[in-house]
């Protein structure tokens, strides 16, 4: 037994023993080592030294385990290097054997101390009998020294007010504020201090209203809701002896504080002066890392360190039974794996794989947040992070952060945008002007990637925030200068934001940029992706106060906090390349990537739209059909020109239709921070002149807008954000490892004689399809989702149906099928499901899931009887939870499987999920389902990737790097990089058609199918018996040769010519079609164009020549139906050749997907009418154009029949 001034310290945990001088022991401190002959497995080789002894600490009481080990952590240097002066283990095997004796014997080391102290008085009892002198503790007594031995340390008296301040000041003797806290109030706490740490325990006062026994939230480390100073149970061990001491053993607190001046005397401070203008330096204390910070500076470099954060987080000192939770977590909770211990996923899985588990990781999240709760409360969270999560709570951004305020200023004099090389660095200085004290200077971005910091007096390495002072902020006659630097690390474009507080909100923002290029390398454009370089600044929330118009649910408000616009997030990812290689780790973080590349090259073409222009403001709008349209009370429409730039086929005019059902106006001149109004698209009302805009009272009345009046606006059209907020979800829910799994760790479901009925009807790749879905399950192992490639007409939907039927005869399966388009969902109702369910298979009854606005009329009667409807009136209605477990079969979009979310439908509730049309669907939309599936569900997913894909405006048609665009693109690559059986028979190509001519069939198949797919691939087989015209080829070409025309409205072309021609061949085949095959209906043909103008133009001819019935359509319009004749009208003609070189919307002469959609529409003949010239010479389809000539000339249907392809 010794006290620190009997040993001299040689590391952490080893001391020498040499009493040096007479002194009052308080033996506080319990030495150990091993005897002579005993084991010592720590220093078998080390020599001999009596004098050498090993500091034991206490045993931790919050953990008992069955057996002790030595902390994996630990080193002589620091102690444990993870935990502190917090480890539960043990720190060397001398601790090991002590800690397992008093857990032996059920004793502890203050009872070890009593008893060697006992020992030692008697000793010097006897002396003292023989010399004669006086004891020189008589005035202390034995109940204090009890207090000593038991927790060692030293008892101190501080300012009461400064420690429970925020955030906690040390201060001993007197309060050292240029204030003092008047009258003095005392606080004892306990001081325990080792090389690297000081714990400060305060022990507050006993009353009648305290109670002896421990805080059962201090217990478990978690914040005490009632606060420290009102708690009336003990917060420490320290608190509840001393309080029992005084209570029962009557102990006075001044014997602990003589005690402890005798053995540690206090340093005395000395006294403030008088006129002193200054206040002494402050002890900052931090409670979680137990160390004190001699400056405010020191201590804001201390909360922005990794250590401090870890130490908030850290929940590993308690005695957990089960596996670390993982850190993200989805929708603030975790889940149970349903494979529970038998996962293939092991300790990597993300889910819980009991009850038990789960609780705990529930328990420990709480101690995570409760922790970082009385860290913020105690002023120990960085400031950054302070404004970082009230940016991220907030909708309102520039509430928070503004690039521009008032009464203060901020200028540099060189550009924030800066290039360098590797290894340089670059610096900024800024000039500050304020009214009001610059009180914080922060950067935000914490990417490690990211090599920013502030330079500032006092300033150390990697300083990310400091205090306004720091940079001698004087008044606006003299401005002070605030420098960032930056060091070059790595090559890449990084962007950090710089804010000055000046102690109200918003905080000023500055963005800085820089791109880390080589010397010798090439300047490569990225295309200004996250960036608007355009006419105008894009207003968002970061810049403006926007007046929302749409009324949010709370899901939504939380998933637009969350997932911010490109322009305004802080997220990392944002900013970041796509990998070269997309696999399974880096998956979630890559579509996240993707996803705001996404957002920001829309906004870009959004941009463009940016008006300031005069709006004609009117009450009621007079369509060219005669409608008039009135608006309601106090509403107004307004009519914005139409700009040049946008035409229905321009990139603006075909977002604009899609994806933007808003706008934000505002008077001209608007300035940042100032209002601006969102206000509604109608686009039922829209002619080729103008867009209108339906105004609510309140923009009216804000803007000062009258019926009948003209006035200059300032116009920015705004793209859905919720939706790519949704896909955000969809990503972060779904599991990476069931999208894109090990192979080798799969295996597919087993098939035996009979799973199927003999009288199912299909090919043998269709039946092949339906046993994946219905085969069992015989080993634990996960099945990979399986794709169905099907070209057109070969039957995936009618397969998907026999899928669903067979799945059903399982009596706990269900099926969600899911599809992009509504109009897809439906046909599985109207050409199967009903008549199935009508003919006796009521557990087939589906659940239709709509979207709640949807025009009724755009439903038919019978889908209509398995939705769910608003008995307040015409609209659809949200299912119930109740409602979705009762149906076995449910159908839905992709963008509707949202609401099975909402209703928190438990992951695996689907047996299957079937996924349909998944060549038209973006990748992140066709997650939004598959987020409810886990190990056990089995995945199908059908599509035609040679048919048109979903346009992605950040991925241009040349960029080859960027080919997928939907998940079944991205698992057909996966599986083919695969060499692995499971993955060869994962996927199959639907090879038989079933509706058109084996003509049309074989060119489709021979020009966009054949050499795409897997070696074994033949081609397509036609099947169906569709008789064709007597005359005319299957593809037939008619040869025009005028001239197209630019529509300075629409921005598209047209061609006089070929619309004329186009109503001459169409009114020959109504009048040659053989009375033997039925009569042909006009509703049959169906006439095709790339661009909206020819289309207006072809439908006026029709009609004028009284075929009005024919459809005429855009490409887009058409996509998933079919017709018995398609007529092509191609447009483009020689004469525009040399426009066509430089023009990228070349329509049926480029795109290749295009053209393929198009031919594969019909059934007996496809028409193509053009400039035989310009088709066989420009864009990436001439070759193609060039086979279709050579194949109509053969069998004589190239009109005129004199024309041959030499000619051309």
């Amino acid at each position: 037994v010794a006290c620190q001034q009997c040993c001299k310290t040689i590391n952490s945990i080893d001391v020498q023993l040499s009493r040096p001088h007479a002194h009052l022991c308080n033996g506080n401190m319990l030495l150990v080592k091993f005897a002579s002959g005993g084991k010592n497995k720590g220093q078998k080789n080390a020599p001999p030294n009596r004098d050498v002894w090993k500091v034991a600490r206490r045993r931790p009481t919050c953990c008992q385990p069955h057996k002790y080990f030595v902390c994996w952590h630990f080193n002589l240097k620091e102690g444990c290097s993870v935990h502190r002066a917090r480890c539960t283990f043990a720190w060397s095997e001398e601790e090991v054997a002590l800690w397992s004796f008093e857990k032996k014997h059920k004793c502890t080391q203050a009872q070890m101390i009593e008893a060697a102290r006992r020992k030692i008085r008697e000793q010097s009892s006897k002396g003292t009998a023989a010399t004669g002198a006086a004891p020189e503790q008589d005035t202390i007594s034995e109940v204090a020294i009890k207090q000593m031995d038991e927790f060692g340390g030293t008892f101190r008296e501080i300012c009461c007010q400064c420690f429970y301040s925020v955030p906690q000041v040390i201060s001993e003797d007197a309060c050292r504020r240029l204030t003092p806290h008047w009258p003095w109030k005392g606080l004892l706490v306990h001081v325990s201090k080792t090389d690297r740490s000081v714990s400060y325990k305060e022990v507050r006062p006993l009353n009648d209203k305290s109670r002896l026994a421990p805080c059962h939230h201090a217990l478990k480390q978690r914040h005490c809701p009632k606060s420290q100073i009102r708690c009336s149970h003990s917060h420490n061990d320290v608190e509840l002896s001393v309080w029992k001491a005084e209570t029962s053993d009557r102990l006075n607190r001044a014997h602990l504080l003589k005690l402890s001046a005798k053995i540690a005397p206090a340093k005395k401070h000395a006294a403030l002066p008088t006129d002193a203008k200054e206040e002494l330096p402050e002890r900052i204390y931090c409670c979680f890392c137990l160390v004190t910070c001699e400056s405010p500076q020191q201590f804001a470099v201390h909360k922005t360190s990794a250590e401090h954060r870890r130490m908030i987080a850290m929940d590993s000192d308690l005695d957990w039974q089960h596996r670390s939770p993982p850190l993200n977590v989805t929708n603030g909770r975790y889940t149970r794996c349903i494979r529970g211990e038998e996962c293939e996923l092991g300790r990597e899985c993300p889910r819980a794989h009991s009850t038990e588990e789960l609780h705990e990781w529930e328990s420990r999240l709480e101690l995570r947040q409760s922790r970082a709760t009385k860290a913020r409360q105690l002023g120990l969270q960085p400031y950054r992070e302070q404004l970082l999560d009230k940016y991220a709570s907030s909708q309102a951004e520039v509430s928070v952060i503004a690039e521009k305020i008032d009464d203060a200023a901020v200028e540099c004099q060189t550009s924030l945008s800066k290039t360098c090389q590797l290894q340089h660095h670059i610096s900024w200085t800024f000039n500050v002007t304020s009214k009001s004290p610059l009180s914080q200077v922060a950067l935000l971005q914490s990417d490690p990637d990211i090599s920013f910091q502030l330079v500032g007096q006092g300033l150390g390495e990697t300083c990310v925030e400091a205090k306004g002072d720091v940079f001698a902020i004087t008044p606006a006659t003299d401005p002070g200068k605030n420098q960032v630097s930056f060091k070059a690390t790595r090559y890449g474009s990084y962007q950090q934001w710089l804010v000055f507080d000046f102690g109200s909100e918003p905080v000023l923002k500055k963005e800085l940029h820089v791109e880390v290029v080589d010397a010798a390398a090439k300047r490569v454009d990225l295309g200004n992706v996250g960036h608007v370089p355009v006419m105008s600044t894009r207003w968002h929330s970061g810049n403006r106060t926007v007046m929302l118009l749409r009324d949010y649910s709370e899901d939504d408000h939380r998933l637009l906090a969350r997932y911010k616009r490109p322009a305004v997030t802080l997220d990392p990812l944002a900013k970041r390349p796509l990998p070269p290689q997309i696999t399974a780790d880096n998956y979630q973080q890559s579509l996240h990537t993707a996803l705001y590349r996404e957002e920001a090259a829309q906004e870009t073409v959004l941009s463009r739209l940016n008006l300031q222009t005069e709006v004609l403001i009117k009450k009621m709008v007079h369509m060219p059909t005669g409608e008039i349209y009135i608006a309601s009370t106090g509403m107004l429409f307004a009519e914005v020109p139409i700009p040049p730039q946008m035409g229905p086929d321009s990139e603006e005019g075909m977002l604009l239709r899609r994806s933007v059902d808003v706008a934000l106006v505002a008077l001209p001149g608007s300035e940042d921070g100032s209002p601006v109004y969102e206000v509604s698209l109608s686009k039922d009302l829209c002619s080729v002149d103008c867009l209108r805009l339906l105004l609510p009272e309140s923009v009216c009345r804000a803007l000062a807008l009258d019926d009948g009046t003209s006035r200059p606006l300032d116009v920015q059209f705004q793209l859905d954000h919720l939706t790519f907020c949704i896909r955000h979800a969809a990503v972060d829910q779904m599991d990476a490892r069931l999208i894109l799994p090990d192979i080798t760790n799969c295996a597919l479901p087993t098939t035996r004689p009979g799973i199927l009925p003999a009288t199912l009807k299909g090919n043998d790749k269709q039946k092949k399809v339906i046993m994946f879905a219905v085969g069992e399950r015989t080993c634990d192992k996960p099945t990979p989702p399986f794709l169905m490639y099907g070209p057109f007409g070969t039957g995936k939907t009618y397969t998907l149906f026999q899928a669903t039927v067979q799945i059903l005869a399982e009596p706990n399966a269900r099926v969600l099928i899911c599809t992009e388009a509504n109009s897809a969902a439906d046909l599985y109702i109207q050409e199967y499901l009903h008549e199935y369910v009508t003919s006796g298979f009521k557990e087939a009854t589906p659940l239709r899931i709509v979207y709640k606005w949807r025009n009724m009329n755009t439903v038919s009667e019978v889908v209509r009887r398995y939705c769910c409807l608003d008995p307040n009136g015409p609209f659809f209605a949200v299912p119930s939870l109740e409602i979705v477990k009762a149906h076995r079969v449910v159908i839905a979009t992709y963008a509707q499987c949202r609401t099975l979310w909402q209703l928190e439908l438990p992951r695996g509730h689907f047996s299957h999920i079937l996924l349909d049309e998944a060549a038209q669907a973006l990748e992140a939309d066709a997650l939004i389902p598959l987020a409810l599936a886990d190990s056990s569900t089995r995945v199908l997913l059908a599509g035609d990737h040679k048919q048109i894909t979903p346009k992605l405006y950040s991925m241009p048609n040349d960029d080859k790097q960027f080919v997928i665009r939907t998940l079944l693109q991205r698992l057909f690559h996966h599986y083919q990089r695969q060499n692995h059986n499971t993955a060869q028979c994962s996927r199959i190509i639907l090879t038989d058609n079933y509706r058109s001519r084996p003509e049309i069939v074989n060119f489709v198949s021979k020009h966009f199918y054949l050499g795409n797919h897997d070696k074994d691939f033949k081609g397509i087989k036609a099947r169906a018996d569709v008789p064709r015209h007597p005359d005319l080829y299957p593809l037939t070409f008619s040869h025009v040769s005028g001239k197209c025309d630019f529509d300075e409205v629409t921005r598209t072309w047209y061609n006089t010519t070929e619309a004329l021609e186009v109503a001459e061949r169409v009114a020959n085949i109504l009048q040659t079609w053989p009375e033997i095959h039925g009569r042909l209906e006009q509703s049959q043909i169906c006439v095709i164009s790339y661009y909206s103008s020819q289309v207006k133009l072809i439908r006026y001819v029709l009609r004028r020549k009284h075929m009005g019935s024919v459809n005429v359509d855009t490409l887009q319009s058409i996509q998933g139906k079919e017709f018995t004749v398609i007529v092509l009208s191609t447009v483009r003609t020689r004469s525009s050749r040399q426009s066509m070189v430089t023009d990228g919307n070349l329509g049926f002469l480029a795109d290749a997907c295009a053209l393929n959609t198009a031919m594969t529409r019909a059934r007996a003949l496809v028409l193509a009418v053009g400039d035989a010239m310009a088709l066989c010479s420009v864009g990436g389809c001439s070759r193609v154009w060039q086979s279709f000539l050579r194949e109509a000339h053969v069998h004589s249907s190239m009109l005129p029949l004199s024309m041959v392809p030499e000619d051309i």
